[in-house]
Parts: structure tokens; sequence; C-alpha cells
């Protein structure tokens, strides 16, 4: 009886709390409040600084225009003639004036080309060793004269090209124009050779007299870089 009354007592403890637990009221989580977000400061403006302006380039400055040469100088071989004796070249030379020109003289010589002669001393010789080809009269600009003529180089005087067994000469014709000592003089130099190809071809020596008609002729610029004294033009004249 004792152990009956003890286990409905053990029974009746274990029981309450789980009815007193019915009536308790249902607790619910609640979240804990989330602080809003902290607006970030907005940016200060820094003040803008302008940078400084680029000032305009100059414009260049045009190189001082060239003086017009007193004279142009056009060069044209008729033939030349290989005696025993000469080397005589028939030539034909038109003049047209830069500016107005007093009348002058034309002057010129004939050396053979050859790689034992320096370049001054074939493309830049001293008025006064040139000879007197022709009297030039006084030209209004843009005015022509043309003037024909002979020069001749003694065959001694010749320093022959030398290639296998051949002997070959290559003309150079140096020309000028002197007038009186306010106008510059002009000097110019020309290669001739026989024409047909792309070069010019030197003339043989070794063959006997022959007439070359079928020349032709070009310029030698780099003779334009030497300079022609003034000097020496009444000596030239």
């Amino acid at each position: 009886m004792l152990v009956v009354l003890g286990a409905l007592a053990f029974f009746l403890r274990r029981k309450r709390p789980a009815e007193e637990a019915e009536d308790w009221p249902e607790v619910q989580e609640v979240a804990e409040p989330v602080a809003p977000p902290v607006p970030k400061p907005a940016p200060v403006p820094q003040p803008e600084f302008a940078s400084p302006p680029v000032p305009p380039r100059p414009a260049p400055v045009p190189p001082p225009a060239a003086a017009p040469e007193a004279v142009d100088i056009a060069f044209e071989p008729v033939g030349l003639r290989l005696s025993l004796v000469f080397a005589t070249l028939q030539y034909r030379v038109t003049l047209t004036a830069g500016t107005d020109l007093p009348a002058g003289h034309l002057i010129g010589d004939m050396i053979g080309a050859h790689g034992s002669l320096t370049s001054e001393q074939q493309l830049a010789p001293s008025l006064e060793t040139m000879m007197p080809l022709k009297p030039v009269p006084a030209l209004a600009a843009g005015e022509s004269v043309t003037l024909t003529g002979e020069v001749q180089l003694p065959l001694s005087a010749i320093r022959p090209l030398q290639r296998a067994n051949a002997s070959f000469f290559v003309p150079l014709l140096r020309v000028g124009v002197v007038f009186a000592e306010t106008v510059a003089p002009v000097r110019r130099v020309f290669t001739l050779g026989i024409a047909g190809g792309p070069a010019l071809a030197p003339l043989r020596l070794d063959t006997g007299p022959m007439e070359h008609r079928d020349l032709g002729a070009r310029e030698v610029p780099e003779a334009r870089a030497y300079p022609v004294l003034p000097g020496t033009l009444r000596k030239a004249v």
C-alpha cells in the first residue's frame, strides 16, 4: 500500500510541471533592433585649380630667301673631235639673266677628270686660269642669249683612265660668266660622255682620230658648293 501511494505521489509530482507549462504564454523571440546605417558624409568638393595656359608656339621663321643668281647657264655639247694633237669641243651655251645685267664675258676651259686630282682642282678652278671665250651683251631680267664656240685641250694634258688595255677620257667643261665688280660671278661644271644609257660613257683615246656627235652633258652639282671669289674678276676678264 505504501508503494502504491509513493508511486502515485511521484506521478503527481511529475505531471504538475507539465500541466503548469501548458498554461504559460508562449514566449516569442524578439529580434534586436538594428541601428539604421549612418549615411556617409558627402565628399567636400575640392577647389579646382586651372592649369596655367600654354603659350602658343611661335610661328617658325622662314629662312631668308636666297638671292637670285645673276645668270643661269645652260650648256649643250655640239660635238667633240679627237685629233692627233687636240681634243676640240664645240659648244652651245645659253645664258638667261636673273636680273638686269651689264655686259660681261663668258670664260671656260676643259680638262680630263681623273682620280689623282682633288675635287677642288677639278670642280673649283680660279677664274684667272679660265680662258675668255665670248663677250656677253647686257641683258635685261629674263632675257637670254645663246653663244657658240670651241674649247681645245691638248691630248698631252689629258690623264687617261686605264681599263684593261684601253685608254679613256672623261671631259669636264668648266664655264663661268663675269660682269662688273658689282655683280657676282657664276661658275658651272659639266661632265661629258657618249649618251645612250643610264650613265654617260667615257671616250676612247687609243683608237686614233675620231669625231663624236652623240654626246650628252650633265651638270656636276657639287661644284656649286665652292665659292667664286669676286676679287679675281678683273684678272679673269
